[in-house]
């Protein structure tokens, strides 16, 4: 009887234990109404211009804490960012520290190099203080931000939302101390000399950075909700279960905004399109390109507005220029399932097969040092997202930098003259220079010229995120 009390009351105690562990655990998380999400212009009004560059971005947020001040449910492990897809940052506008020079007891990163400041509260410690530097990432990443002080170091990893809305995530893995709260300030042009009192280790001040003053950030062009923002955040206590806030931007009283002024946004299209060959009634490629001017872009005025890109194509080819039957013969096509599969590093095997490609493509962006290049993927019939007979998949990639591009497009011919329109909606808010499509040549190109001479008109309509309900053709 007595090893069976025992038994039971160690039965008794474990029930107990197992289940005040997952209270403690659900005390974790941030503290409700804390996260605040702010952009300023240089005079300390709100920025809500839409594709303006602010002069400072600050985002901050409390955990839940105890009497003593100590995190409640376990000390924070991860945090995750995530940014409103359009609000974008550009690393190629300021110089960047190798991870060599930040690594050390104190960085020793150019000044030039420094994008912001961080300040971060550990119990028992107090305020964790100093600058934010752009460092060079890792392959995978599209950009790496860096903050190092005696009791610190945070590296803020940032990739981009591929498989959902183009956004940007931002990581900062592994944190080495308990912090309790967190206030980050990312300046909209780095090199600006007003911020020069906030420069240095100690935030005390520094000279004026002698490089070019190109602008870092540059705000969403879609004015038709508040930028909302979220933070994530895990604890060393149950690592992987992630508990967050959203928030939208908001103004310095915590009144959420919208972005204003999408009239002004420029938009500029130029597109040109026209098959491989010039003969007649012949199987034929295509050639279409597709280039941004990127107006003020990279303009650190302060009432510069940035070109806006293309949310949806519309492309309609002349009438006369059909499919081409023999195209069918031996030609693979991609499932939804393989089109899933495609990532960033896919191999031999992996993601849609070879025998389905239609072409390829290239794209530049302002915002990578390498080519975004890829291919199309002839869609299997009815077996798409749009359940129709013509379809494409396109799956391109940077994946040095960790992008990836995957989109869906549905191709629809006139039942009577087989005109051919191809509609590509949901496109990257990423700025991009130029865009170019080169379908197949030879004799199973995938298009039929014309029976007679003459010229032909390919007709573009171009929906930006500034205004997606008009199109410019």
């Amino acid at each position: 009887m007595r090893a069976t009390r025992a038994t039971l009351g160690a039965l008794v105690l474990l029930v107990g234990v197992a289940a005040l562990a997952p209270a403690a655990r659900a005390d974790f998380g941030i503290l409700p109404d804390s996260l605040k999400v702010t952009a300023l212009n240089r005079n300390g009004t709100t920025a809500t211009q839409a594709g303006a560059h602010p002069y400072a971005f600050n985002v901050q947020f409390k955990l839940k804490t105890d009497g003593a001040g100590n995190s409640e449910g376990g000390e924070m492990r991860d945090v995750i960012s995530e940014l409103p897809p359009g609000f974008l940052g550009n690393p190629l506008a300021v110089p960047r520290c190798s991870r060599q020079s930040f690594e050390g007891g104190v960085p020793n990163c150019d000044p030039d190099t420094q994008v912001g400041v961080l300040s971060a509260i550990i119990p028992g410690i107090g305020e964790a203080f100093g600058p934010v530097y752009n460092l060079v990432p890792p392959p995978g990443a599209a950009a790496l931000l860096g903050f190092k002080e005696a009791t610190l170091t945070a590296l803020l990893s940032a990739t981009v939302n591929s498989e959902d809305d183009y956004s940007v995530r931002i990581i900062a893995p592994d944190l080495p101390v308990p912090v309790t709260q967190a206030s980050a300030t990312i300046w909209g042009v780095p090199a600006d000399p007003e911020h020069d009192p906030e420069r240095g280790v100690s935030g005390s001040g520094g000279p004026t950075p002698t490089v070019e003053p190109l602008p870092f950030l540059t705000l969403p062009t879609s004015c038709e909700s508040p930028p909302e923002f979220g933070i994530e955040v895990d604890s060393k206590l149950a690592p992987g279960i992630f508990t967050g806030e959203p928030a939208l931007l908001s103004d310095n009283v915590g009144n959420p905004v919208m972005l204003s002024g999408c009239e002004a946004v420029p938009f500029s299209p130029q597109v040109s399109a026209g098959p491989s060959t010039p003969a007649a009634e012949s199987p034929s490629g295509l050639v279409f390109k597709l280039g941004l001017p990127n107006q003020d872009l990279l303009n650190p005025n302060e009432d510069a507005v940035t070109e806006t890109e293309p949310e949806k194509t519309v492309v309609t080819f002349p009438e006369g220029i059909i499919a081409n039957p023999s195209a069918v013969n031996g030609q693979g096509v991609c499932t939804p399932a393989q089109f899933k599969e495609a990532k960033t590093s896919s191999g031999p095997g992996q993601g849609c097969p070879e025998s389905s490609k239609l072409g390829t493509l290239t794209a530049n962006s302002p915002l990578l040092d390498e080519s975004v290049e890829g291919s199309l993927y002839l869609a299997a019939p009815h077996n798409n997202p749009f359940n129709s007979l013509l379809a494409l998949y396109i799956v391109a990639a940077a994946p040095e930098r960790g992008v990836l591009v995957k989109q869906a497009g549905l191709i629809e011919a006139n039942p009577v003259s087989g005109q051919l329109t191809t509609t590509i909606d949901g496109l990257p808010p990423v700025p991009y220079s130029s865009f170019e499509v080169r379908l197949r040549e030879g004799p199973r190109a995938p298009l039929i010229t014309p029976q007679l001479c003459g010229p032909y008109t390919t007709t573009a309509k171009l929906y930006p995120f500034s205004d997606p309900g008009t199109a410019t053709v």
